[in-house]
């Protein structure tokens, strides 16, 4: 029992711990670090890929292509008209309104466990002119600055730095990012959790509907033929 115990608290430890992503960008290079514990990915790897001698190309071999001569019958034959079934759709659609409102509330689960520690921005603006590059540096700062306000809404966000400033003595926009944030792993089961209960039900009513109407049309075809032998 106590070894139980143990493992289950274990178990709960490392759910509890968080997994942190770290992402910059500099100088046009983009690096991605996932940590979790003494565990570090990082994305492109740090060891350079060996160059890959070109090899000369294999001559492929042309297959002799058989001819086959079709008969005039299916030449003939036109193709069939499908019938849409309208029930079977309008219960598809149904079930993707589910599911899309299932997917939300799994969504916002998921969100609400995320904390971003760390969201720097620094880009320096450069147009054709120097009335371009301002009116482009005002509009960049408008467009950061609402989509960071409309980020706090959904995630708690610790540190936040925008920087966007006219470059008048350069020749080429530059672009310099970090972020942290971090989730820790049972928010991410709670979200699946939520998505698993909320999508059963859906498949469920999916399915007795679809039966349902299934039932429902030997019924409408069985009442003109007992209407014709009376």
């Amino acid at each position: 029992m106590a070894i139980m115990l143990s493992v289950l608290a274990i178990l709960l430890l490392l759910l509890l711990l968080p997994v942190t992503l770290h992402v910059t960008l500099f100088d046009g290079e983009l690096q991605t670090t996932v940590r979790y514990l003494f565990l570090r990915f990082r994305f492109p790897s740090e060891r350079g890929e060996e160059p890959k001698e070109d090899k000369p190309p294999k001559r492929r071999r042309k297959k002799k292509q058989k001819k086959q001569e079709a008969p005039q019958e299916q030449k003939e034959k036109e193709p069939e008209e499908k019938k849409w079934d309208f029930e079977a759709v309008k219960n598809a659609i149904e079930l993707g309104k589910e599911l899309l409102a299932g997917a939300g509330k799994a969504l916002k689960t998921l969100l609400r466990g995320v904390r971003v520690r760390q969201l720097k921005l620094e880009i320096a603006v450069v147009g054709e002119n120097a009335a371009d590059t301002g009116i482009k540096s005002g509009n960049y700062n408008a467009y950061l600055h609402t989509a960071a306000a409309l980020l706090q809404n959904f995630v708690r966000v610790r540190e936040l730095y925008l920087n966007v400033y006219p470059a008048f003595w350069q020749q080429e926009e530059t672009i310099a990012f970090e972020g942290k944030l971090s989730l820790r792993p049972v928010r991410a089961l709670m979200a699946a959790g939520v998505l698993l209960i909320e999508s059963i039900p859906a498949l469920f009513r999916y399915l007795r509907r679809k039966n349902g109407a299934a039932d429902a049309q030997p019924r409408e075809e069985q009442a003109p033929a007992a209407a014709g032998d009376k």
